[in-house]
């Protein structure tokens, strides 16, 4: 017996904004042509989720001097390749300047995997980063 429907649902993710446009319009555009070739329905509901992150420059230069103030120096890696994650912090970068950054760890699995075990020797390099980086922003005696 063949289904009368079927769904297919996924993630699209791109690393700017204009390609992210770009799919949601071509996803359109073959979905109306398979609809159109095979005489079907196709209902395409691509919901627009989360924006790309991008770091403001100024933010990411005082997380990495924070950084280097609290851990080896030579342990603080700024330049990465772009990754295919998806952040809702992302949207927050839109309405206030900022800058997301990861914290190592010590183990070998990374986060999001269920073998993933919590190196809790972080928390207080990551409790300290975010301490400092309040100390070095507010205006002098605004934190004392």
């Amino acid at each position: 017996m063949i289904p009368g429907e079927a769904k297919l649902c996924g993630t699209v993710r791109a690393f700017s904004d204009e390609v992210r446009a770009l799919i949601r319009e071509r996803m359109r555009t073959i979905c109306a042509g398979i609809a159109s070739a095979f005489q079907v329905e196709i209902s395409a509901d691509i919901r627009d989720t989360f924006s790309v992150l991008v770091n403001q420059e100024e933010q990411s230069k005082v997380i990495a001097e924070v950084a280097r103030s609290i851990v080896d120096p030579a342990k603080v890696f700024t330049r990465s390749q772009p990754k295919m994650g998806s952040e809702d912090f992302a949207d927050m970068l839109h309405a206030v300047p900022g800058a997301y950054f990861w914290l190592g760890h010590d183990g070998s699995v990374p986060v999001h995997n269920p073998g993933y075990i919590l190196d809790d020797k972080i928390l207080p390099i990551g409790a300290s980063m975010f301490a400092r980086i309040i100390e070095t922003r507010l205006p002098v005696g605004a934190h004392a």
